[in-house]
């Protein structure tokens, strides 16, 4: 409802010419994402887990309104445990993580408390396939998550963020330009080449 949101918006504060561009914006990434994700073959679809919390032992199941952005992307979510209504994340054990063996793996930021570079460290999560190849991402978490938690509009920018880092071939995104685009229309702000390396480098696989 995010672009109803900023429609609303718009009315009230007496600007609807902006707010019509802020909504389109919305609905049409949403839209697009939407179309191209049905070309995805279910086999060719990536497993991931949303490692959440201090030790990376916490996430949320698919269906929860945390991992809406990967549930639209078309991202599998690895995290088969059962959704309990009106909770927060959930616990689950490193055993239940080494039998769902991720492809990727998407982190809370080293700076919101995650477990993002201590993943790379612990011998425990060695044994990962996400983690042999490489494919282990921090969430980018400025001035909020593109991901969760709040659900701001950033999750927006987060569906183009996500989609391309999964589906590259389909989502051909130049996502420095996404990012920057984004921030200059939703923020009014023009980010320097140092924020953009800051919010993207342990965020995408550019480098």
């Amino acid at each position: 409802k995010t672009a109803d949101t900023y429609a609303m918006l718009g009315k009230i504060i007496g600007d609807e010419a902006t707010s019509q561009n802020l909504s389109s914006y919305i609905r049409q990434t949403i839209q697009e994402i939407q179309d191209k994700v049905k070309s995805i073959p279910e086999d060719k679809k990536i497993r991931v887990y949303y490692a959440e919390g201090s030790d990376g032992l916490e996430t949320d199941p698919k269906g929860s309104g945390h991992v809406q952005v990967l549930d639209i992307v078309g991202g599998i979510n690895v995290a088969e445990v059962s959704k309990i209504e009106g909770s927060g994340r959930l616990k689950v054990s490193m055993e239940q993580l080494l039998t769902w063996n991720p492809d990727l793996i998407i982190s809370w930021a080293d700076d919101r408390g995650g477990y993002y570079s201590n993943i790379f460290k612990d011998e425990s999560w060695s044994g990962l396939n996400a983690v042999k190849n490489g494919e282990v991402y921090e969430i980018p978490n400025f001035p909020f998550s593109w991901f969760d938690r709040p659900p701001s509009v950033n999750r927006i920018l987060g569906l183009k963020w996500l989609s391309n880092l999964l589906y590259p071939d389909i989502f051909d995104y130049d996502i420095k330009k996404e990012v920057r685009d984004f921030y200059e229309e939703f923020y009014h702000y023009k980010l320097t080449e140092e924020e953009l390396i800051q919010l993207l480098d342990t965020s995408t696989n550019m480098q």
